[in-house]
């Protein structure tokens, strides 16, 4: 993934989080989070599942190296 495909679907997701917990605050039952131009509406249990999706997107997005880059297997059994 290049680095400006990786900071555009960050910038998204950062953004999605921010949305999904002004949303959650402010509404008791159903959630409308509009992105793009799409508005969704969620009931607040889809929401939490959506908000907890996109702080994962978040954390993804935010790394410099994958994770499997980082496995040492130097050590490992044969």
């Amino acid at each position: 993934m290049s680095s400006s495909s990786r900071v555009e679907k960050l910038s998204f997701a950062r953004k999605m989080v921010s949305q999904l917990e002004t949303s959650l605050i402010d509404g008791a039952g159903v959630v409308t989070v509009s992105a793009d131009g799409v508005s969704t509406t969620f009931s607040r249990d889809q929401a939490l599942k959506e908000l907890e999706w996109w702080r994962k997107q978040v954390i993804r997005y935010s790394r410099r190296r994958s994770r499997v880059r980082g496995v040492n297997l130097s050590n490992a059994d044969s």
